[in-house]
Order: structure tokens, then sequence, then C-alpha cells
């Protein structure tokens, strides 16, 4: 399920969806990001399961692998700094574009 927009009082806006129990994760430290990282090969890229921590046990019995995992709080600096955000530069378009 991953990133999906989802409609609020303030209009559309990008939510994180638990890719086990299909339900948002509502705060950055309830979930994780995980990966299965079987391979250390330079530029190799994995897919991404974005899980509540509850739920982590359950999707790796299910899946039958184990899977490396990132707290979705700092999901964003590294994603930032993979895209060379100017953060104060994008927060100030978003905030022109509609209220955050």
């Amino acid at each position: 399920m991953g990133i999906r927009i989802e409609n609020t009082p303030h209009g559309a806006g990008p939510v994180i969806i638990c890719d086990y129990c299909g339900t948002r994760i509502h705060a950055a430290r309830d979930g994780n990001y995980e990966w299965a990282g079987l391979s250390t090969a330079l530029g190799e890229r994995m897919a991404v399961y974005f899980l509540h921590k509850w739920c982590s046990p359950a999707h790796e019995a299910q899946s039958g692998i184990v899977l490396d995992s990132m707290e979705l709080a700092v999901m964003l600096p590294y994603l930032a700094q993979n895209l060379r955000l100017d953060f104060d530069e994008a927060l100030c378009h978003a905030e022109t574009l509609s209220e955050l």
C-alpha cells in the first residue's frame, strides 16, 4: 500500500499506509520502513515496506523473510538528502499551494 493521497479538511495530502494491516500510520514513531537487505551490491534497489512496529513480526512471519528496518522518523531526512531537497524552499512552496 505504501504512500497514498488522503482527502482531509485542508485538502488532499500524502499519508503512509501499513503494508500489513492496511490502516494509516498516524505517528512516525509508530512505524518503520523496512526492506529485505539480501544484497550489498552498489546501486542495488530493494522493495520497501511501510509497517506499524507491532505489525512487523507478523509481516515477517507471513513473508518468510527477516527485514532490515528504520523508524519512519528518520526516513524524511535521508530522502531529503537523496533528493537534494532545500527544505525551507519546499516548505515555502507547499504553504503557497495549500495549508499544511
